[in-house]
């Protein structure tokens, strides 16, 4: 928090050390969303290499525009979200629960997904909020 009231863009490394000075990797959602969650960020951003969260696995276009948080544990529960995108949802989902307003699954390998997500009200991604910000999103179109 000190960097950031400072103008400092802090850069977290997923490498930690334990007690005994073996370094351990530790996953860097779970860091950035701990994270974003303890600063009560306005937007938390989760780079991979898929479009979001699919429909259909098979189709890199088929992507939820947005979920809410009990939808998004939904798809977990009924086993509709894959290996690898299960523990980003679940870091998603506490950070959205622990104050984060908005978070972003995107591809990291488009070019401008980023700025597309953040300028534009469809992205390129998935925006998970919490259910009580849906109608609110709804509304703004």
């Amino acid at each position: 928090r000190t960097l950031v009231e400072n103008r400092y863009v802090p850069v977290l490394s997923p490498l930690a050390c334990d007690a005994d000075g073996r370094i351990l990797n530790i996953n860097a959602d779970t860091v950035a969303c701990s994270v974003a969650a303890e600063m009560q960020a306005e937007k938390l951003f989760i780079l991979s290499n898929t479009n979001g969260v699919l429909k259909d696995i098979e189709d890199p276009e088929s992507r939820y525009v947005y979920l809410t948080v009990s939808r998004t544990l939904e798809l977990i529960e009924k086993r509709e979200v894959r290996s690898g995108m299960v523990p980003k949802l679940q870091g998603v989902i506490e950070a959205v629960r622990g104050g984060v307003k908005r978070a972003y699954l995107i591809n990291g390998l488009t070019p401008h997904s980023l700025l597309t997500e953040v300028f534009t009200l469809k992205g390129k991604g998935t925006m998970i909020i919490d259910d009580a910000a849906e109608q609110d999103y709804l509304e703004r179109g």
